[in-house]
């Protein structure tokens, strides 16, 4: 679990900390910040995953450097991971960039476990990287630049695979319903991707599983939205074969092909097996859950998130204060943008919170003003 994220000079985060829970709802006006909080985690996901986190944001670091100045970056998180040997136990990972020669590098990289203060990884380009376990150097050398000593973590060592596991097994949807609706290819699937554009291919491979998580994800489909009867895939006559969604409704004799259904049902089934799918991430992010959605099912989606974040990790951002009175205080964090920098502040302990919940709901407050995060 991740609990605490530091970041500076890296897009709109200037300098900013937030901490996290379980379940974490980000609220605030549009360009306040609260996509590049979570691109910040998903930046460190695709860095120690051995990725390039340029390829997939421009290619160019004055797009990500705060102001577009060639400032170190510096990421830093504080988190929980679990392994079979010891348990749960805390880890600290930082990185920071460094400039040479129009090229950014990165300077610095470093793994603590926390109850012991021992130094399980550490990377400088100036000096190369060293694994550690138990305070005994295992594994030594260089890497490029641009490379996360986690690239070379020794399989046998448990806690440095458990700590990536925490910074890599994480997915960031931002639904695209039009991609949804195309045709998919038939593959065994456990994992629904980013924009959901493997929705067909990840139903399908569940329903031919006879999988009981159909039905349950049905279900809470039928809960939502009376009108369904069966959410299911059919196959194409073309070849190569493909799947695709289709929807039977009451009333209707034939099923509704995935171009007719709505993005908001779409968005619905996504969520669904975003949470509970066979294989789903320890971290889940989610853009606006409550798009396109009417506001009578918004107590559906936050009881989605709730059962979902007693397993895994879940944050979501939101506009909307019918979306938000849904959660408690703990949950809502405020994110704004000052100064051209985005703030946090949660919610929770905040003055004469508890008198005000007695005349309005979390909702009414947010919208009035009363908890910042206008715009």
């Amino acid at each position: 679990m991740i609990k605490k994220l530091t970041v500076k000079n890296y897009k709109s985060l200037k300098e900013l900390t937030i901490s996290f829970q379980p379940l974490t709802i980000l609220a605030g006006p549009n360009a306040s910040g609260k996509t590049n909080i979570l691109d910040a985690l998903s930046f460190v996901c695709d860095f120690v995953q051995g990725k390039n986190p340029l390829d997939s944001r421009g290619k160019d670091f004055r797009l990500l450097a705060w102001g577009g100045y060639p400032e170190p970056v510096s990421i830093a998180i504080q988190g929980s991971f679990l392994t079979g040997e010891k348990g749960e136990g805390d880890f600290e990972y930082s990185f920071e960039t460094k400039t040479e020669h129009d090229q950014v590098l990165i300077g610095t990289e470093r793994c603590v476990l926390v109850a012991n203060h021992e130094a399980i990884l550490e990377n400088d380009t100036s000096h190369g990287y060293k694994i550690f376990r138990h305070n005994e150097l295992k594994e030594s050398g260089t890497l490029s630049g641009q490379e996360s000593a986690f690239k070379r973590a020794p399989s046998g060592h448990p806690e440095l695979m458990a700590v990536k596991s925490a910074l890599t097994d994480c997915v960031f949807y931002d639904f695209i319903p039009w991609k949804m609706k195309q045709w998919q290819d038939i593959e065994k699937q456990n994992r629904l991707e980013a924009a959901g554009e493997n929705v067909a291919t990840l139903l399908h491979s569940i329903q031919r599983a006879e999988s009981p998580l159909y039905q349950n994800i049905l279900e809470r489909l039928k809960a939502a939205i009376p009108r369904v009867e069966a959410i299911e895939t059919d196959l194409t006559d073309e070849r190569p074969v493909k799947t695709y969604v289709q929807l039977r409704e009451k009333g209707i004799p034939q099923p509704i092909k995935s171009f007719s259904i709505s993005e908001g049902t779409f968005r619905i089934l996504g969520m669904l097996l975003a949470l509970f799918a066979p294989n789903p991430a320890s971290l889940v992010a989610i853009e606006g859950p409550e798009t396109n959605v009417h506001p009578h099912l918004f107590a559906n989606i936050a009881d989605y998130l709730k059962v979902a974040s007693k397993k895994r990790q879940i944050i979501v951002t939101t506009h909307s204060p019918h979306f938000i009175k849904q959660f408690n205080p703990e949950n809502l964090v405020i994110v704004e943008m000052k100064n051209g920098a985005t703030r946090c502040r949660p919610v929770a302990g905040k003055r004469g919170l508890k008198e005000a919940l007695k005349v309005l709901d979390l909702g009414e407050l947010y919208y009035s003003g009363e908890l910042g995060g206008m715009p």
